[in-house]
């Protein structure tokens, strides 16, 4: 059985330098910003990209504001199900033929089954939600 929860992503720029993840970390270790889901890429740019979710986007919200960090928001969905039911080939096989294109997918897997974390393209938002609300 599928599950969806929607969610608020973010992502952060961080200068791309030695020690300024583990300086994030420890801000948000100090403000007891606990995330979900971390994700860090280097754009061989001046700075690198942080996406993350946190447990309670207001908080994470409001800690980001307090910093000179430049970050948008993205809502995404996180779907969890059973492990090896085929259900999410159905799952993407429907958001297809509902003429959906996705911008980002991640998948983990979890005791308790498989997650995936799905963004679609904002052109698509609508769509989408419309589709997690009929699923």
């Amino acid at each position: 059985m599928a599950d969806w929860t929607t969610m608020v992503e973010f992502t952060i720029s961080l200068p791309d330098s030695p020690g300024q993840l583990a300086s994030f970390a420890a801000r948000l270790r100090k403000g007891d910003v606990q995330l979900l889901m971390l994700e860090v890429r280097s754009l061989d740019m001046p700075h690198s990209r942080v996406n993350c979710i946190a447990e309670n986007a207001e908080e994470l919200r409001m800690f980001l504001r307090s910093t000179d960090l430049h970050f948008v928001e993205r809502e995404v969905a996180l779907l969890m199900e059973d492990a090896g039911h085929g259900s999410f080939t159905r799952t993407l096989e429907e958001i297809a033929a509902a003429g959906i294109s996705l911008q980002m997918l991640r998948g983990i897997s979890l005791d308790n089954g498989i997650g995936y974390i799905i963004r679609p393209h904002d052109r698509d938002q609508a769509a989408f939600q419309n589709y997690i609300r009929s699923a």
